[in-house]
Formats: structure tokens, sequence, C-alpha cells
């Protein structure tokens, strides 16, 4: 499963989630919770609140890796958001409107304007990127 998962681009603490139980367990996590701190009980009962959401079985992985501790959970896939912003470059440089850029991102209109409005200052300070590929 570790190929899998790592193909992914899982940040750590879902990779992990991921190798104890499985990958959709720990993208419903980010889902739901992503980008939020949660504890993790020492012990977890049906009507838990992780149970319901990941089911009991995986539930009871989480508990067993991270039981007793607050956990960071990230977001979801670390490059989905760098994929998106390249497409909205891409359509962007291929002449595309803000929001023809925006639905084929999956991005907001918003979005695309700060992200044109931040390439813009890059450029003029001359500074590249550091996430840039």
């Amino acid at each position: 499963m570790t190929s899998t998962v790592s193909s992914l681009r899982l940040p750590p603490v879902l990779r992990e989630i991921a190798d104890v139980s499985n990958v959709a367990a720990a993208l419903k996590l980010a889902q739901a919770k992503g980008g939020t701190r949660i504890y993790v009980p020492r012990k977890i009962s049906e009507g838990h609140w992780l149970a319901e959401l990941l089911g009991m079985e995986a539930a009871n992985a989480v508990r067993k890796l991270y039981g007793g501790e607050n956990i960071d959970v990230p977001l979801g896939l670390s490059g989905a958001l760098q994929s998106a912003r390249r497409t909205a470059r891409q359509a962007l440089d291929d002449g595309a409107s803000v929001s023809q850029a925006a639905r084929a991102a999956g991005l907001t209109e918003r979005t695309i304007y700060n992200l044109m409005s931040r390439d813009e200052r890059v450029r003029a300070s001359g500074q590249r990127d550091l996430f840039e590929e």
C-alpha cells in the first residue's frame, strides 16, 4: 500500500493514517477536519465522531497510532493545490479569462485574482517563487 500512498503525495500524518488503515479513511479525515487540531482519545466507542466518520476499524487504527494525542490534521493531498495553480497559470498563459481559468483549475475567481496579483508582485521584485518547479 505504501507505493500507492506515496504516489498520492499525502502529508506525513495522512500517510501514516493511510498506512495503518486505508487511503479513504485518511482522505475522509482530511476533508472533515483538515486544517484543524483534533484530540484522538485513548478509547473510542461506537458513537464517537471518529468512528462515525471513518468506521470503527479505521478509527481504532488511528487511535492505536495517536491515542491520547492532539494532532494537526493536514488539508489533504500536498500536490493538489500546486497542481491547480499550475493549471490556472497555464490557462491564463493560453489566453483564458479569469472565470475560464477558475473553472479549468477547480478554483474560485478570487483565488485566480490573488494568484495573478502574487505573480505580478514576484515579477516586479525579480524574485522567483520558492515552490515553483
